[in-house]
């Protein structure tokens, strides 16, 4: 597992960066110190599959608008 910094954009797609972070808020693109997320996930199954690894709190804050810091992510979904 790997401490992740989640954030969800207003099409309904996924920022992940590594580590814990506060996101920037943008509507499309938040960033983290200026830099884009290490991962961007917009295909629903990629995203139905990341949400079998956090709560259905950190669910519905994501939906909310609020940025989550995850540990339940496997280190495998950030190896480049």
């Amino acid at each position: 597992m790997i401490k992740t910094t989640i954030v969800r954009d207003s099409h309904g797609c996924l920022h992940i960066w590594k580590g814990f972070h506060t996101p920037k808020y943008h509507p499309l693109t938040p960033t983290v110190n200026g830099s884009e997320a290490d991962m961007f996930v917009q295909s629903c199954t990629a995203i139905d599959g990341i949400r079998k690894y956090i709560t259905a709190e950190e669910t519905e804050q994501l939906e909310s608008g609020y940025s989550i810091h995850c540990t339940t992510l496997p280190a495998e979904y950030l190896i480049k």
